[in-house]
């Protein structure tokens, strides 16, 4: 299975100079891979030429590159070719290019991971020491799917957000009858705070006739409350996915520029099938727990 054709070629400056890899030799849990933030990767493979022809190499001087083995450990890579010619390169750290859809995996046609890569040695054919720079790139084939999982803590070092609301008005409201020669009743609902200042108080007044018709009413509203509410608690939920990749998944495409000492510069485009790697993707997500504080309470 061939990746599709439109993917446009990779345009890299001639100089190897600037694309030396970390030592990965020196961490034992990446021997034979390359790491980045979240991938671990290894682009071993066999990389069948995508050019017109079969060819890897557009234009050697002399013979004809349809194939190279590429060997990772690390971030050093062996490559051999199908004429038999050896290079010896690095890796460089890779990284992710796209992110899981809203299914939450990568669907068919998502550029995963790329990273540069470079090497040298000698064309034994071609009679020419050779260059090469370029970057690979792995390209799902099939949707890539994660497992995940979803861890949740909760902080309580009581440190503490607050918010303040400020209530402080006053209102009446007056509602006329059109009757007159009435009885007045007057009730007042008063509301302390915890230290016994009133902050809320309401003042009714009626006009009242003796068959209990109502003619007048006028409300008078105090309101100096201060409302507030804290944080005590922050949780936050954390979850990670992890995406394998796999020959069954995904594929890899090798591309750049090959460069002869004193010969052709040639593009090179060649594919292989996906070996191993996990990308891991980490999401966070944290909420407040509010806890009201102030109290009032009310007498008529």
């Amino acid at each position: 299975m061939h990746l599709a054709k439109n993917i446009p070629a990779v345009l890299l400056a001639l100089a190897v100079t600037g694309l030396v890899g970390c030592d990965w030799s020196s961490n034992s849990t990446s021997l034979n891979t390359s790491q980045g933030a979240g991938v671990n990767i290894n682009f071993s493979g066999v990389y069948d030429g995508n050019l017109a022809g079969g060819k890897v190499v557009s234009k050697p001087s002399k013979g004809n590159i349809v194939r190279l083995v590429i060997s990772q450990s690390g971030n050093r890579v062996e490559v051999v070719d199908n004429q038999g010619s050896r290079y010896e390169g690095t890796v460089g750290s890779p990284g992710v290019v796209s992110q899981p859809d809203s299914s939450g995996a990568y669907p068919v046609g998502a550029e995963l991971v790329q990273a540069q890569i470079s090497f040298s040695g000698k064309d034994e054919v071609a009679q020419r020491n050779i260059q090469f720079v370029g970057v690979i790139h792995a390209v799902a084939v099939e949707d890539v799917k994660g497992e995940s999982k979803t861890s949740t803590s909760t902080d309580t070092d009581g440190t503490n957000n607050s918010e303040t609301k400020t209530y402080n008005y006053t209102s009446t409201i007056t509602t006329n009858f059109n009757v007159v020669n009435g009885s007045t009743i007057t009730t007042t609902d008063r509301g302390y705070d915890g230290d016994g200042n009133l902050v809320y108080q309401v003042v009714t007044t009626e006009t009242i006739l003796p068959s209990g018709d109502k003619i007048t009413e006028t409300e008078t509203v105090l309101d100096t409350r201060t409302k507030t509410s804290t944080t005590d608690n922050t949780t936050t939920k954390t979850t990670t996915s992890s995406f394998k990749i796999t020959e069954a998944n995904s594929q890899y495409r090798l591309e750049g520029n090959w460069i002869e000492e004193a010969g052709n510069a040639s593009g090179v485009d060649a594919i292989s099938p996906g070996t191993a790697g996990v990308i891991t993707t980490t999401t966070e997500s944290a909420s407040e727990t509010p806890t009201p504080t102030a109290q009032v309470t009310f007498f008529n």
